[in-house]
Parts: structure tokens; sequence; C-alpha cells
């Protein structure tokens, strides 16, 4: 009898677990409502006005259509009490969606899934691929000129690359593609053709109170866990980047 009891337990735990989350645009960052998303097993639903949706779990993929262009991703462990968020590639033969916790970028971590967390956070300024679309700049020197930043060299000779004024000092400005630090004077003339996202750091502006300290937050979030990252930070993120998430 106790067996019995056990096992109805079980299953009406695993029959009340819902998957809930929100579905955004890798171009935009921006909700998606119309997307199907489905799982094995149980009948599709459909994303709000606000990308939500919530559909009867567990379950170790979703497969979301969107368009008439699908794609199917894996869901994280320990997601079946947790909001996830999904983006898709709507730009893209196979959507690759990414599906993390939502809270993926506040746990150390870096890439696409958070960028759009950390640009609702208030800090630091970012392009998405649509925005890099309509500004029209081709190049980084183009983009990072806009924000103030130029090439140039450090008048004591301890390097050149791109620079920025603080304090009339010419500073070094740090440049990483894909978690990666670029150790070169060239970092800054590269193609923005494969970029699907740049988020930029001014220091020593401040955060919102909630983040505590700037150096702190942006501490714990290096991607690589090598490197802190520090004052006058651009991160570039690649659709290479992406795609290995979406296939991992």
């Amino acid at each position: 009898m106790w067996h019995f009891a056990a096992l109805a337990l079980s299953l009406l735990t695993a029959d009340s677990t819902v998957l809930k989350g929100t579905v955004l645009s890798l171009g935009s960052g921006h909700p998606l409502a119309g997307v199907t998303v489905s799982r094995p097993g149980r009948a599709p639903v459909t994303t709000d006005s606000a990308g939500h949706f919530a559909i009867p779990g567990p379950a170790a993929r979703l497969h979301l259509t969107w368009n008439g262009v699908s794609g199917t991703g894996v869901i994280p462990a320990g997601a079946e009490d947790q909001s996830l968020l999904v983006v898709i590639d709507t730009g893209a033969a196979d959507l690759s969606p990414t599906i993390e916790h939502e809270d993926w970028h506040l746990a150390g971590h870096w890439g696409m899934p958070g960028f759009f967390g950390r640009a609702r956070q208030g800090y630091g300024t970012f392009f998405t691929r649509d925005a890099l679309v309509r500004s029209g700049f081709t190049n980084l020197k183009d983009l990072l000129s806009s924000l103030g930043i130029h090439h140039g060299c450090l008048r004591d000779g301890g390097g050149c690359g791109a620079v920025i004024y603080y304090r009339n000092v010419p500073t070094l400005v740090s440049i990483y593609v894909d978690g990666a630090f670029q150790n070169t004077e060239q970092a800054d003339d590269r193609s923005l053709g494969d970029v699907t996202g740049i988020e930029y750091y001014p220091l020593p502006n401040p955060p919102r109170p909630a983040l505590a300290s700037p150096r702190e937050w942006i501490v714990k979030t290096d991607y690589l866990e090598q490197l802190p990252l520090q004052e006058f930070t651009v991160v570039l993120w690649t659709r290479d980047f992406y795609q290995r998430l979406a296939e991992r």
C-alpha cells in the first residue's frame, strides 16, 4: 500500500510540472508572439503577446516553430521549477533555440541568452543585431567612434589600439570576442557582419544600486573566469558563438 501511494505521489508530481518561459528574438531581444512550443506527448502551445508560454512537463527538449521555420533546443537540468529564457534566431534557416534558466546571465556566465538580461539591468550600452543593421555601421571602428573611442596610442608607449580619453588621459579599451580577450592592437578593426550583439561598459558610470559596485558585477560575469573585465570594455558576440550554444 505504501509503495502504491509513493508511486501515485510521484506521478502526480511529474504531471503537475509546468515548464514556463519567454521566447525572444536573437536579432532584437523582443518577445515573440505566435511561436508554437511543443514537447513529445503533449499538445503544443502558442506564446502570447509577451512571448510567454507554459507547457506541462517535464521534458528534455522543446520544439519551436515560427513563421514556418522550426528548431529544437535542449532544456538545461533543474529547469522544472524555474522560468526559462528561450532565444531563437529568426534570421536563420533553423531557429537554433538556446534555452537557459531565466537568471542564467547572473550566475557568472556570458553569451547571447544573458545579453538581453544584462541589457535590462540598466548598465552599459547594448547593440542588438537589428540595431547594428539600422545604424549602418559595418566596421567596429566606426561604431566605437560613435562612443568616443578612437584608434590611438598611450602617451607612455604602453600600447596602441582602441583608446578613450578619461579625464584627459588616453586609456586603452579592452575588446572581447565570444568571451576571449583580443590581445592585438588591431582588435578594433573588424567587420560586424557576423556579430549578433555588442555590449560596452564605460566605467566609472555606476549601475543601479541593486548591482552593488560596478567592478564586483563585471568580475562576476567574466565568461572565461580568467581576466577580470576592466574599465572601458567592449564585448562582441558572433553568430558562431550562438550556434555553438544552440548545438551543445
